[in-house]
């Protein structure tokens, strides 16, 4: 959902028939507060911090946004006391309309990554995470931010959690990323036990299985730096995603290439380190014994671009990246 620059809301998800072919929404992104190494809502703009992710967050648009009768879900405008509105109670009538549809927070992203590490560092620092995302997110007991909000105010939305951690043990990531690079794998692997764990001992007092996914790198460097490929995580995961996106793009202003190739391409003059594939990446993991039933294939539904470009010939040189297209109100475009 982009309910600003983009203003896409969930209710035309539903009115274009799309909610009938989809199984599993992540709603992205959620954050670690910097101190209290706990998940965490806020209405604080992106741009504090060292890498502009410290204590930032949008809880205007998780709950507190009221949707009129025309853009919500449900066709009922919410009310202005009503405890929960914004994106979540959309979500949470987008599932009534579809039972069989679940819905997962992703927790950290390229942006939002930072403190993973510090925070999975000790049993008690996991213990503490786990049980603070759990509070939030599929007990919904949130904060009271402008009226919204309280004890089990967005119980019900969330179906489990996606574990985005981008990347443990690697310096691969934003910059600022607090990375141990000798400690990063077995924290992780850790944390996603002791998520397992707790996921279940809720589900065993309401009889749920809560969901537990990761979105897993397609790098080899970054695969092998955190254990993504190491079959025990996936006993504490239901499954994993793999990037198979974003493989190459403007971020290397020097040369066009594919975001999104199914397997190598022979054409490629990146350095063999650097040549990404979509084939390469899931056999990473099938070959270290992960069952291919685990694993889904993350595509991207949009384009990247360049600028600057005298041939049509893949890997030729550009001078920088694409502008981007102007959103025309006929169409939207997400991802």
């Amino acid at each position: 959902m982009g309910v600003y620059a983009r203003g896409y809301k969930l209710s035309q998800l539903d009115r274009s028939g799309g909610a009938d072919d989809l199984t599993h929404i992540n709603y992205a992104f959620g954050n670690i507060h910097y101190q209290s190494l706990e998940c965490f809502i806020a209405n604080k703009a992106q741009g504090t911090g060292p890498n502009g992710s410290d204590g930032a967050g949008d809880a205007w648009a998780d709950f507190g946004m009221g949707y009129s009768a025309a853009d919500s879900v449900s066709g009922v405008a919410d009310a202005w006391d009503q405890p929960l509105a914004g994106s979540f109670n959309q979500l949470k009538q987008l599932k009534a309309k579809h039972p069989g549809l679940k819905a997962l927070i992703s927790i950290g992203g390229w942006t939002w990554s930072k403190n993973f590490s510090a925070a999975a560092a000790t049993d008690a620092s996991r213990k503490k995470l786990v049980s603070s995302c759990i509070d939030l997110y599929i007990k919904g007991n949130l904060p009271v931010i402008d009226g919204r909000g309280g004890a089990g105010a967005a119980a019900g939305v969330f179906d489990g959690i996606d574990i985005d951690w981008e990347w443990p043990g690697s310096p691969n990531g934003n910059v600022g990323n607090i990375v141990d690079e000798a400690n990063d794998r077995n924290n992780f692997r850790l944390l996603l036990k002791e998520f397992r764990t707790q996921l279940d001992a809720l589900g065993a007092q309401t009889g749920k299985h809560y969901l537990l996914s990761a979105f897993l790198p397609a790098n080899p460097v970054d695969i092998a730096a955190g254990g993504w490929n190491d079959p025990e995580i996936f006993d504490y995961l239901d499954y994993g995603n793999v990037q198979g996106y974003d493989l190459h793009g403007a971020w290397d202003t020097s040369r066009t290439g594919h975001q999104a190739n199914l397997y190598d391409d022979p054409a490629n003059t990146l350095p063999a380190d650097k040549r990404f594939s979509v084939d390469k990446a899931v056999k990473q993991y099938v070959n270290a014994g992960i069952d291919p039933v685990q694993l889904g294939i993350g595509l991207a539904a949009y384009g990247r671009g360049w600028s600057g470009v005298a041939s049509s010939t893949p890997w030729s040189s550009a001078s920088g990246a694409a502008p981007a297209p102007t959103r025309r109100a006929s169409r939207t475009t997400t991802s």
